[in-house]
């Protein structure tokens, strides 16, 4: 199952308030969810079979086409 990643930890505030280093620590929802959200909303997307194999370059190259950077400030 996949998720789709909305937050990542922020490690240096972690380091220091703790003194120990996280190492991929992120926040995510659930795959299900998202496609329901997307499903009920009309977005379009593609899915992939799981014996597809891609190459990271080929996983990079078609994630460029959909990939935002969302930020939030407070």
């Amino acid at each position: 199952m996949a998720g789709v990643v909305v937050a990542k930890l922020n490690a240096l505030r972690f380091v220091k308030r703790t003194g120990a280093i996280p190492a991929n620590v992120n926040f995510a929802v659930n795959g299900q969810y998202a496609r329901a959200l997307l499903d009920r909303s009309g977005v379009p997307y593609q899915t992939a079979t799981a014996d597809e194999a891609l190459s990271t370059p080929a996983i990079a190259e078609r994630a460029l086409k959909f990939t935002v950077l969302v930020q939030c400030f407070r």
